[in-house]
């Protein structure tokens, strides 16, 4: 017990809170390197800056927490020297899991070699890092409350800037709004023959306008086929592709329409790649795609994503979904309140990116059992490509059907709920309305699954509303 509560020896919770914010700057390193140096896309947001510090001190004080009570059950087992180097550990291990390239196991014997050395070293300097704690723990908490504060008034600062330099509009101008439903393919849709009642909402509403019988992407995957519909360039005219973003030097939609008098908005579900990172936001008065909450706060620390994404985990406690991922009702109120505060007297241009209908196929209840057999399951999980067996097993392959059309039928609600509000505010009359999406998907037609990998008409074909 003496060594948890002597003045000289800092408190495992404080270790645990410097150790966190010392793994938040190690991981900025890490992404600096995978930015700078191997030129590859970090799927994180501009707030990254703080939230990766930020979200590993929560995460830290959750261990440290662990930890303390650990020392005052087991004091001569968890002593200063344990606590810090298990610390230590950690914060070298998220720093490692940052590059794939670095085998699990290589990246935990490093992590513990680096922890037996800083336990080591602590173990007989408690009254140096004692001192260490005191003095860097205030000053870390206190710049990464400036980082936050910065970026807020940074992203603000830009979002005048761009509405200051909107040109003037035509009176009479009708809005534009664009919607994209990420992996939404034709074949599933009422609208485009499907057999099972998955888009009541988008069929009534394409009923209202001009509905495209034979309309293809550019490309089976997100960025190429979002860089065409932003440019009017065909993907192999563009150099966007799986680490190289959209090209500065093609000037996108939002950009002509905001010279035209638009304000601009965009909301992206798909923060990968649909996101500000690989250039699609360029144009826009306001573009949300890495938006916070306590679990996106989460995808910030390596310890975090390293649990999120063990298998074993997830099946234990009951998650299969992507840590943060933003659901269709999130995105319509994003949408909504961003009309309701918008600049008046201008007309609008929305893109917003629903990402429901992508993989992991997992609608919320009751659409995730709405197209199950009675007394069955849906099984959303498949691979990308065939293997020895899995024509043995349909079963598998149509629940991965069953829950796909679950999704889009959760989606096709959520829109409809739009496009009711849109009506409520009395907008849909002069606003030009265009649904579609990036790519379709696959189920094993032709012994292939998932997107990206083959330009069948699965993956090709999509809906086209306008």
């Amino acid at each position: 017990m003496a060594d948890v509560m002597s003045p000289r020896r800092p408190h495992p919770l404080a270790i645990a809170a410097l150790g966190g914010l010392a793994a938040g700057a190690l991981e900025l390193a890490g992404y600096g390197i995978r930015h700078l140096f191997l030129g590859e896309f970090l799927f994180q947001g501009p707030h990254l800056i703080w939230a990766a510090p930020a979200a590993n001190l929560l995460v830290y004080l959750v261990i440290g927490l662990g930890l303390t009570l650990a020392a005052k059950l087991l004091p001569r087992l968890f002593t200063t020297g344990v606590v810090t180097g298990i610390i230590a550990a950690l914060a070298v291990f998220g720093l490692l899991y940052i590059f794939p390239q670095v085998h699990r196991v290589a990246s935990l014997i490093l992590a513990l070699g680096v922890g037996v050395q800083t336990g080591r070293w602590a173990s007989g300097s408690a009254g140096a890092l004692d001192r260490i704690v005191r003095r860097l723990l205030p000053l870390g908490l206190g710049v990464v409350a400036l980082l936050a504060a910065a970026t807020g008034s940074w992203r603000m600062y830009r979002e005048h800037r761009a509405l200051g330099a909107v040109g003037e509009a035509t009176p009479g101008t009708p809005n534009v709004l664009l919607l994209v439903l990420d992996t939404v393919r034709a074949f599933n849709l009422g609208m485009y023959g499907y057999g099972r009642p998955t888009s009541p909402n988008l069929d009534a509403f394409a009923a209202k306008g001009a509905r495209f019988e034979q309309a293809f992407s550019t490309a089976p995957w997100t960025l190429p086929s979002h860089a065409s519909l932003f440019t009017g360039h065909w993907a192999h005219e563009s150099r966007a592709d799986w680490m190289v973003p959209l090209e500065d030097s093609v000037p996108t939609v939002a950009e002509v329409l905001a010279r035209y008098g638009f304000v601009t908005a965009g909301f992206s579900a798909n923060t990968d790649y649909a996101s500000a990172e690989v250039g699609l936001a360029r144009g826009f008065t306001r573009f949300e795609d890495y938006t916070l909450s306590p679990a996106r706060l989460l995808r910030n620390s390596q310890l975090a994503l390293a649990v999120a994404r063990n298998r074993t985990l997830r099946r234990l406690i009951g998650s299969r979904d992507n840590l943060g991922r933003k659901h269709a009702p999130e995105v319509t109120a994003r949408i909504l309140g961003w009309l309701d505060d918008r600049p008046q007297g201008k007309p609008f241009f929305i893109f917003a990116n629903y990402y429901d209908a992508h993989r992991p196929y997992l609608p919320p209840a009751p659409w995730d059992r709405k197209f199950a057999p009675d007394g069955g399951s849906v099984d959303p999980r498949l691979d990308r490509t065939g293997r020895p067996g899995d024509a043995e097993r349909p079963e598998r392959t149509q629940g991965a059907i069953d829950a796909y059309d679950g999704a889009v039928a959760y989606l096709d609600d959520a829109l409809g709920q739009l496009f009711a509000e849109l009506e409520r505010r009395k907008l849909l009359a002069n606003t030009l309305v265009i649904i579609t999406s990036d790519h379709g998907e696959e189920f094993g037609e032709h012994g292939i699954f998932d997107h990206g990998n083959s330009l069948y008409r699965q993956s090709l074909q999509v809906p086209l509303v306008i």
